[in-house]
């Protein structure tokens, strides 16, 4: 199982965006020591972006400042793999340091999907200079069939390792991960494998993890991301301790449930302190819509707002405008319904 069906933990770069990426050193050795102790595959260590670093964050400015925090843990156990995430908007790949075999070994290559020019160039180089490549194309959702299709052919001569199925807005129902797989395996490399990246705005990220270890019946090597406690912003991740005891009970896994228990309870859980995440009609709505969530939460912080009147607004926003967030125009929108509804109220 261990080869067909791999965890990726993304806690410490999903679960980031609820603490500005502070997680503190700390909680950073901890999280990664515990996860790499409990079994899981690939562990995700934060950001790559064109940043200073400072201490206790998850964004890096250069793979060296990740790689002190994983070459002791990689050492003592080489088959642990760690990869970094970087958005090709947001990161220049000319500055990529070669992978120095010690510790990160994997870049995570996030796009939109008129980006994916800018995605070839960060391929190419990180493959130059000795990294294996997940690639992260921003809300699978919001292409047509026919892009997909594409999207994958040009995804095979871009030398990835993986290819991620990402629900960004928490919207994927069963058929719809179905109708996408095929359309993937269809036209994949036969050796390319296949992730699974979900948000749980409607409560179907634990399923559709499940799902697509049904769907996939052997043909592909899977992997499939969680982060501990479901930590993410909105309402949040699979669960990685979710579902590593579901390979391990259906799949032959080996994961230490123990340990995962015991890095949420040193690490997650005083985060909640901090920070708010899971499952709330809020977050539905965001995904319903094809929303990125920060626009449901602006719009909830104005006040005097129903869940149905955040709907009726975000409706309003153009599609290619929901999956960022522009506030100008939102508060836009609010004046012009809170102005509408007073007056049919006194009309």
């Amino acid at each position: 199982m261990k080869n067909n069906i791999r965890i990726l933990d993304c806690t410490l770069r999903d679960g980031g965006y609820l603490i500005g990426r502070q997680f503190g050193k700390e909680t950073i050795e901890g999280v990664l020591k515990g996860l790499a102790g409990a079994g899981i595959d690939l562990i995700e260590v934060g950001f790559l972006q064109n940043y200073d670093h400072k201490p206790g964050s998850t964004i890096y400015g250069r793979i060296s400042e990740a790689d002190a925090f994983v070459k002791q843990i990689k050492a003592e156990m080489p088959e642990v793999r760690f990869d970094i995430l970087a958005d090709v908007s947001r990161y220049d790949f000319s500055e990529l340091e070669e992978q120095a075999g010690f510790g990160i070994d994997t870049i995570r290559v996030c796009f939109f999907k008129w980006e994916l020019e800018e995605a070839k160039t960060a391929c190419k180089t990180a493959a130059d200079r000795g990294y294996n490549i997940l690639l992260q194309p921003v809300d699978i959702m919001g292409y047509e069939d026919d892009e997909i299709k594409a999207l994958a052919r040009e995804a095979g001569k871009m030398g990835i390792e993986s290819f991620s199925i990402v629900d960004t807005h928490g919207r994927m129902y069963l058929d719809d991960l179905r109708r996408i797989f095929e359309i993937l395996n269809d036209n994949l490399p036969a050796d390319c494998h296949i992730g699974l990246h979900t948000h749980n705005n409607s409560m179907m990220s634990v399923g559709l993890l499940q799902y697509i270890t049904e769907i996939n019946t052997g043909r592909r090597k899977l992997i499939l991301d969680g982060s501990l406690g479901g930590m993410g912003r909105g309402a949040g991740n699979a669960p990685t301790e979710l579902g590593a005891a579901f390979l391990n009970s259906r799949w032959g896994g080996s994961y230490d449930i123990d340990i995962l228990l015991e890095i949420i309870d040193t690490f997650i859980i005083p985060k909640q302190n901090e920070a708010e995440w899971g499952y709330s009609t809020e977050y539905f709505v965001a995904g319903y819509t094809a929303s990125h969530v920060n626009n449901s939460k602006h719009l909830r912080s104005k006040g005097g707002l129903t869940n149905g009147d955040i709907k009726n607004i975000l409706e309003q926003v153009p599609p290619e405008k929901r999956g960022r967030y522009d506030y100008d125009l939102l508060d836009r929108l609010y004046e012009e319904y809170m102005n509408r509804k007073r007056g049919e109220q006194h009309g």
